[in-house]
């Protein structure tokens, strides 16, 4: 399965449909630190689609990706709303839905495959 893109606009429709679980990446913008390296949601982004890809056939969970900017500086800070109703502070965070509720806690930060795909697979067990 591939990620979907999500904004504000049109979340709950799509991360907060009932019946399956959501795996929410919320990923940073910017892809790179000030000093011109590859920041967590760079690194992240790849796994995440990765793990994604492992469950095209389940049909029990979607993946979602949720562009923020945590800068106060830009002026297009994305998915306000979104972002404070889960508490995102950083990027990546990755939160789990299962029928309007987080059913995990959050992972934020940089993960191994085996770790986020144990984290579904825990979710999709409750």
């Amino acid at each position: 399965m591939d990620v979907i893109v999500v904004d504000d606009s049109n979340f709950e429709t799509q991360a907060g449909a009932k019946g399956r679980l959501a795996v929410v990446e919320f990923s940073t913008r910017e892809k790179k630190t000030a000093k011109g390296t590859a920041n967590a949601s760079a690194r992240m982004d790849p796994i995440f689609d990765e793990v994604a890809k492992g469950y095209s056939d389940t049909g029990k969970v979607a993946f979602f990706r949720v562009e923020i900017a945590l800068d106060k500086n830009l002026s297009d800070f994305l998915s306000p709303i979104t972002s404070k109703k889960y508490g995102i502070n950083h990027g990546p965070t990755m939160v789990f839905i299962k029928d309007g509720k987080e059913v995990v806690p959050q992972l934020v930060g940089q993960y191994p495959a085996k770790d986020l795909k144990d984290k579904v697979d825990k979710a999709l067990d409750d």
